[in-house]
């Protein structure tokens, strides 16, 4: 049986490539195999399996030589059955890094989102709000860092120290192409647009003030204004069908528990040629109750993307902290990676 079992995790090893995955604390990577397996392999029907010997292997491992449309679905279920342990494809973080975290909050909790939704969200919303316990300060309901003021607010968010074209203009990154795409007429300042997770109001006040888009609200679990930022989770969305013409997400698809969850609802709510900007500090190569999800780099999610709806790739790149001139300062967690992506809807 061992050797059997050492022919399935080598079978596995092939088929789940983690630096190729989106890492997962709520799912091991065996939960996801019928996941990557369409997204990353392009296995879609039986018809499909030729194109990766490993599944072939893997299959009749499992006793399933004589195969119907309905394995997929059930591998994770054959290979737990297989005397695999799933946890084992768990990414979590080393022990002293957890029992570190662990310390600073007062509603700590290890428990995934299928053990209980609530505190998932609770210490969520402590990390949003920088309530860990009862002597921390908190964030206040506006952004403020020294004398900068609104006009600077993304430059002063954005983690990847400035290019020489933005400090030329002294313009952040996402201001340039949001401003381009106004120009070129995708955007109108009239239509609604959506940040999620934006912590503080100065972000929808950047967006209606600076950028000129006066539809602009938030998404969060939390808020002091809700005619500026509706409490809700991003994995339900309140918001109807083809709503937004631009989703901005900085920083937040790392707290998500259900990541293609998350990416079906921004596909939902944003409009036929609408933008979905993405912008994700990740790399850790593994997952813990705060950083729930690590896309590792932009390829990792715009494959999701790709497996629910033909988008178009407006922006994609991914930039290595640790090499970026003046980037290891400013990064004060084990990130190694700041993905961004901008995607538009087909029309």
């Amino acid at each position: 049986m061992n050797g059997k079992q050492d022919e399935i995790k080598s079978c596995l090893d092939q088929l789940l490539p983690r630096g190729e995955c989106v890492l997962s604390f709520d799912d091991s990577l065996v939960d996801q195999l019928p996941d990557i397996l369409r997204e990353l392999h392009e296995i879609r029907s039986m018809s499909d399996l030729g194109r990766v010997p490993a599944l072939e292997t893997l299959l009749g491992l499992l006793g399933q030589e004589r195969v119907s449309e309905d394995v997929l679905p059930s591998l994770p279920k054959l290979i737990e059955q297989a005397g695999i342990d799933k946890t084992a494809y768990v990414p979590k973080p080393p022990t002293a890094v957890l029992a570190e975290t662990e310390n600073m909050f007062s509603r700590w909790s290890v428990s995934t989102v299928k053990d209980d939704r609530n505190a998932v969200l609770a210490l969520q919303r402590d990390l949003g709000r920088g309530e860990y316990n009862p002597s921390s300060e908190g964030h206040g309901d506006r952004w403020e860092r020294g004398t900068s003021v609104l006009r600077h607010y993304l430059r002063g968010v954005t983690t990847v120290p400035p290019s020489f074209l933005e400090r030329l203009t002294r313009t952040s990154y996402w201001e340039l192409w949001i401003r381009w795409w106004k120009i070129r007429g995708w955007l109108d300042a009239n239509l609604p647009s959506l940040s999620i997770g934006p912590r503080w109001i100065t972000e929808i006040e950047f967006f209606r003030t600076v950028l000129g888009l006066k539809g602009h609200i938030g998404l969060d679990l939390f808020s002091s204004d809700e005619s500026l930022i509706k409490v809700g989770d991003m994995h339900h969305m309140p918001f109807p069908d083809r709503y937004f013409q631009l989703v901005f997400i900085k920083n937040t698809v790392d707290k998500s528990y259900h990541v293609r969850r998350l990416v079906a609802e921004l596909i939902r709510v944003t409009r036929p040629g609408g933008i979905v900007i993405i912008d994700q500090i990740c790399g850790y190569g593994d997952c813990s109750p705060l950083t729930r999800t690590d896309i590792q780099k932009s390829e990792n999610l715009l494959r999701l993307f790709r497996d629910k709806s033909s988008v178009r790739v407006l922006v994609q790149s991914d930039i290595d902290l640790l090499k970026r001139k003046g980037a290891v300062t400013r990064i004060r967690d084990r990130s190694r990676n700041n993905a961004r992506l901008a995607l538009q809807m087909p029309s």
